[in-house]
């Protein structure tokens, strides 16, 4: 921070702790200004400087200023005072303190204590670990959980997913265990290009003895690379079974991956490992309501156990993940899949007639579901001969019977035409509903 910008804080501290000076009415030398001076110093990242203001060791309180922010992965403290109290020769102030966690997480609030004494004429914050929070104390450290929700799925009219599990593959790191927790980071960051500061972050928040997940891989790219991730100390690589591999329509359910350097800047923050993102169809384009949601935990830690103390806050996910229920029903869509196995190129959409709710999209390999089936133009004709063969089939007549596709009809006075009308034997009616053959249900 600028000297400029660090005038700023401290004015902006000042004028926070002059109406409460003002009903004080303390000697020289003030208590406000040990006060300013340390808030300032530790808000601006100028630790020294605010140690200097307390009455324990410099480095020791140095050290501890800055692996706060580390710990919780703050990207900022800001602080206003709220109040002074003198009794004797000692004074307390409030502050109330805000700290921006950074992720995508909300903002911790908490209001904090600061003790103050003379020493040597001058006033100085009493140091102890408290002072960074009143429930933190010797032998304790931040630390920050963070738990992530699963991918919900898409799901049929039935409450049915039109997805299977696939595996994907996390490499994680338990921090206590690392011996170089940056020479980790750097080699992790030159395999897979995720930035070497944010997975030093996670590793350096998180519980000391808790499996971190750092970069999630699919089964192509951990092939790719498991023989350079085998060759860093500490990472553990876990197969880890999640529901993204889309069923019929695939194309309409759509594709996901696991989140890349890339896809992390597209979705326009940090995510969690093992976040994953749609790529295509409903997958992409219900993205924010299928994944992204996370609890967070600000707790202490042993440091000598790495046990939790206690927490200090949780937050429950600021918006709620649901399964996307579609209109598409999985007996229709086998049947629709069926009808197009191993025949000419074609597509089908079943529609509800009653409804007009889709029931099932399907398209051999030559079409896509969803450009051609769902939104592309086809003739009149080819619509009508859904509604002729229904009446078919309501009248009792059997899909069996034969019945010619010729190149021409003329009905009633109008002509239609059909392009490459099957060869040999006359196909039956149900073939030539499958085949769209619009001459040959005409004449019915």
């Amino acid at each position: 921070m600028t000297g400029k910008a660090r005038r700023t804080v401290a004015a902006a501290l000042t004028m926070a702790v002059t109406v409460p000076m003002l009903s004080a009415c303390f000697e020289e030398p003030s208590a406000h200004e040990a006060v300013r001076d340390f808030l300032v110093g530790w808000q601006t990242g100028d630790y020294v400087a605010a140690a200097r203001r307390t009455d324990g060791d410099e480095r020791t309180v140095s050290k501890a200023l800055e692996n706060a922010k580390v710990q919780l992965d703050a990207a900022s403290f800001r602080f206003r005072v709220k109040g002074m109290r003198r009794t004797g020769a000692e004074t307390e102030a409030d502050f109330e303190a805000e700290v921006d966690l950074g992720e995508n997480n909300p903002l911790w609030q908490y209001t904090g204590k600061l003790p103050l004494h003379l020493v040597d004429g001058r006033w100085k914050v009493h140091w102890s670990p408290s002072v960074l929070h009143p429930d933190l104390h010797e032998g304790q450290r931040f630390a920050v959980d963070v738990i992530p929700e699963g991918r919900k799925p898409i799901l049929d009219r039935n409450g049915d997913p039109l997805q299977q599990e696939a595996t994907l593959y996390v490499a994680n790191v338990v921090p206590a265990t690392l011996k170089d927790p940056v020479a980790v980071c750097e080699q992790l960051s030159k395999i897979t290009g995720f930035p070497q500061d944010r997975l030093l972050s996670r590793i350096r928040s998180a519980r000391p003895n808790v499996q971190v997940p750092l970069v999630t891989f699919g089964r192509a790219k951990y092939a790719q690379l498991s023989d350079k991730l085998s060759a860093v100390p500490g990472i553990v690589v876990s197969p880890q079974k999640q529901p993204v591999a889309p069923d019929s329509p695939a194309q309409i359910v759509g594709t996901v991956t696991a989140v890349t350097p890339e896809t992390e800047q597209q979705l326009g923050g940090p995510q969690r490992a093992g976040s994953t993102v749609g790529r295509t169809g409903l997958q992409k384009a219900y993205q924010e309501h299928l994944t992204g949601s996370t609890e967070t935990r600000v707790i202490t830690v042993d440091l000598k156990t790495n046990q939790q103390v206690a927490e200090l806050r949780k937050w429950r996910p600021s918006r709620s993940t649901s399964p996307v229920r579609t209109t598409l029903d999985g007996p229709t869509q086998k049947a629709a899949d069926a009808a197009l196995f191993g025949g000419t190129p074609g597509m089908l959409v079943a529609v509800q007639a009653s409804t007009g709710e889709i029931r099932a999209v399907g398209s051999t390999k030559e079409y896509n579901q969803e450009k051609d089936a769902l939104a592309g133009r086809f003739p009149a004709g080819t619509t009508f001969s859904i509604m002729t063969v229904e009446g078919l089939l309501k009248a009792g007549v059997s899909t069996k019977q034969r019945l010619a596709c010729p190149v021409e009809r003329s009905v009633g006075g109008a002509r239609f035409h059909q392009p490459d009308p099957p060869g040999g034997t006359a196909p039956s009616i149900q073939g030539d509903f499958a085949s769209g053959c619009v001459t040959a249900l005409t004449a019915l």
